[in-house]
């Protein structure tokens, strides 16, 4: 589902069907009012899991693809909302002074002390992960351009993470 949030991007993926249920992928949450809608209505309609499977995450990947906002605007109330629900959270390690994400990194630290075990993840090209039959892949950003995010004058538009998911996928 891709969200008509204006000025901004909110995506939520279905992944197939499990025997634990069907999961989701959200890529950027702009917005606090549409992504939680939908996820309430598609629970409703009985496509997402009203509670998910004990020891399994509703979201098993939120994925914030560079700290702007127009793309994390609403992830801090999205995490309130559903963060013991997510499995991995990916950002691209991009230090950003703005307040939102701030916020962000205080709803995952108060989840960790909490004891909800959200992984914290810093992908680079290359970095994988299987969900069941999907390969999520990160396309970008490079090794070299993520180790050079604060200095040489890289901007926050280039840290962004983008990704490639395939189905089915094979682990072999």
């Amino acid at each position: 589902f891709l969200l008509n949030v204006g000025d901004g991007d909110t995506q939520l993926i279905l992944l197939p069907d499990s025997p634990t249920g069907r999961h989701a992928i959200v890529v950027d949450c702009a917005t606090s009012k549409k992504l939680p809608a939908l996820v309430a209505e598609l629970g409703d309609a009985g496509v997402l899991p009203q509670t998910p499977p004990e020891r399994k995450p509703l979201f098993e990947l939120v994925v914030a693809t560079h700290p702007h906002e127009d793309h994390i605007g609403g992830m801090p109330e999205f995490l309130d909302m559903f963060g013991d629900h997510v499995g991995e959270f990916w950002e691209p390690g991009y230090f950003h002074t703005g307040s939102t994400y701030m916020e962000v990194m205080r709803v995952l630290e108060d989840l960790e002390s909490a004891g909800h075990g959200v992984r914290l993840s810093q992908p680079t090209i290359g970095y994988t992960r299987y969900i069941g039959h999907v390969q999520v892949m990160a396309l970008t950003p490079a090794i070299s351009l993520r180790n050079r995010f604060d200095t040489f004058g890289i901007e926050i538009n280039n840290s962004s993470i983008a990704m490639r998911l395939e189905f089915p996928a094979s682990r072999v």
